[in-house]
């Protein structure tokens, strides 16, 4: 880590792993689907030329895949947990509340402003000096240090 990082891009990889964490699931759920269709045509229809082989194919695929999604998991875990550090070292609680309603729990600022029961341009306003505070902890040689 920098000090040229942005706190909204530093924040941000939160969802972007997470995202693609989740397409990984749902390119493994087709894997799983295509493997069930192959072995009712290969049932259906005995004269194709090696179903088997496809099978095989995609059983190695899935496992590659599933290998691949675990090892994505055990990162995302870690590096979530690193950033979630950085959250918390913001010294107001209501900053602290919207900075991880927003980019943990994946909330928009009317969400929050709902939930928390304040208006949407205070909570923006929250929003902004929370973002503004992560920045000068990024910024800060030593506290990045302890982070990583």
């Amino acid at each position: 880590m920098n000090s040229n990082i942005k706190a909204y891009d530093f924040l941000s990889e939160i969802r972007r792993k997470d995202a693609m964490i989740n397409n990984k699931c749902v390119e493994l759920y087709q894997l799983r689907c295509m493997i069930t269709n192959t072995t009712a045509m290969m049932s259906a229809d005995p004269v194709q030329s090696s179903p088997s082989d496809r099978i095989g194919k995609t059983v190695a695929k899935i496992a590659d895949l599933e290998n691949r999604i675990n090892i994505d998991i055990d990162a995302f875990v870690d590096d979530k947990a690193m950033r979630i550090k950085v959250i918390e070292q913001l010294s107001d609680p209501i900053e602290y509340d919207v900075i991880h309603r927003r980019f943990v729990q994946f909330q928009s600022l009317e969400e929050i402003s709902k939930e928390i029961h304040y208006t949407r341009q205070w909570v923006y306003e929250k929003y902004r000096s929370g973002l503004t505070n992560i920045q000068k902890i990024l910024d800060s040689t030593e506290t990045v240090d302890k982070i990583i």
